[in-house]
């Protein structure tokens, strides 16, 4: 008999544009769909939107994406039944996808510790523990957590920590025991679409694509940077794809871009709809992201998976890039490194090129495969300890 599991997420399909916490949980749906019978709460509408989905009935049950979702309008009608769904349906299992939010965790978190007996709670922070999170909006996130260890709320809920740097993290901001925090690495997306060829039509300048969000944590204005201390001799085409999440912070970067060199051709292309992430991948030679911090970062395996190079920071979990030599996770206190490693790569033959995305590709058939991380979710889910 398969188990209920509710989980309350604030980013969901068909929404794309709050970034990874929303794939994470749909490859979790994916894997485990014959197991689990999921239900999602979350909001009606995609983040930085004002407009809910088109063709989804708000504040009801509805069956899409093997899951049944529920696109939270919030009213006081639909509070009211997301506390009746908490207390009454037959529901053994909640899990929470932030540790912060106050509409999606904090809220149903404190009905479920009041009400609710016999159940188990998991919660997975999503990188919210990170140094380089906590820093913003650090005041009301610093409340909180004092309450939250003040009443102990805690003993009562399993952590989920997705790398051994958010577990190191839980760890120093939570006195948990090492049996209440499960470490279970992200899963990846379906990637039957894994790119079977690692030839490519050959571009005269070198091909560099920036897909993420807009916001200061991606860190674009250093790639722009990097970018402007090339020498005139090398060229660059540099595609920009995201929604722009702060508008202050892109303002500033398209001064920046607007004093770009000639020799660097950037370009904004706006936001990318989730089908379209990976073909695009295939028209680039390197995807380049100089994040502050990722607790996993879907966007890179989905790089990789199609024989595209990664340039990162080593503030994101992918160390092992380096050891396979198809990508590289630099320190983001030296520009020189970021700038050497693009004018190597600006030198490549066409053979050079051809090996380093068959070695792209090679790390992605020989990592991508999710049957042990599907092991450790089964016991993080499914375990009735």
């Amino acid at each position: 008999m398969s188990k209920n599991l509710l989980c309350f997420t604030a980013r969901y399909l068909p929404g794309f544009q709050g970034g990874g916490p929303a794939k994470s949980v749909y490859n979790i749906v994916q894997n485990l769909r014959d197991e689990i019978n999921f239900y999602i709460v979350t909001n009606d509408r995609d983040a930085y939107e004002n407009k809910p989905f088109e063709n989804i009935n708000q504040n009801k049950w509805n069956s899409r994406f093997n899951s049944k979702v529920f696109y939270w309008k919030l009213n006081i009608f639909s509070t009211l039944k997301i506390i009746n769904i908490i207390l009454f349906e037959d529901l053994s299992t909640f899990y929470f996808n932030s540790f912060f939010s106050f509409r999606f965790t904090i809220f149903p978190l404190l009905i479920i510790l009041a009400f609710k007996k016999n159940c188990r709670i998991i919660l997975s922070p999503r990188g919210e523990f990170a140094p380089s999170a906590l820093k913003l909006k650090s005041i009301k996130k610093k409340l909180y957590l004092r309450a939250f260890l003040f009443f102990r709320l805690f003993e009562k809920i399993k952590f989920h920590a997705t790398s051994k740097e958010e577990y190191l993290h839980i760890k120093k901001n939570l006195p948990l025991t090492n049996s209440r925090i499960t470490y279970a690495r992200n899963l990846h997306s379906n990637y039957k679409n894994i790119s079977r060829s690692h030839l490519r039509k050959s571009k005269k300048e070198l091909q560099i694509i920036f897909i993420s969000r807009i916001t200061p944590m991606k860190n674009i204005l250093f790639s722009l940077e990097v970018l402007s201390n090339l020498s005139h001799e090398i060229n660059v085409t540099f595609h920009i794809y995201g929604v722009i999440a702060d508008k202050t912070y892109w303002e500033k970067c398209k001064k920046y871009l607007n004093q770009m060199p000639s020799n660097i051709n950037c370009k904004y292309c706006g936001s990318i709809n989730p089908s379209d992430v990976l073909k695009t991948f295939r028209e680039y030679d390197l995807f380049f992201l100089p994040s502050l911090g990722e607790n996993f970062g879907h966007v890179i395996p989905e790089a990789l998976s199609q024989g595209t190079a990664v340039l990162t920071s080593n503030n994101v979990p992918w160390k092992i890039m380096e050891d396979n030599n198809c990508g590289w996770c630099l320190p983001l206190n030296d520009t020189n490194n970021f700038i050497e490693i693009i004018v190597k790569l600006s030198k490549y033959t066409k053979i050079q090129f051809e090996e380093l995305r068959r070695k792209c590709i090679d790390f992605s058939v020989k990592n991508f495969i999710n049957d042990n991380e599907i092991e450790a979710y089964k016991r993080l889910l499914l375990d009735s300890k």
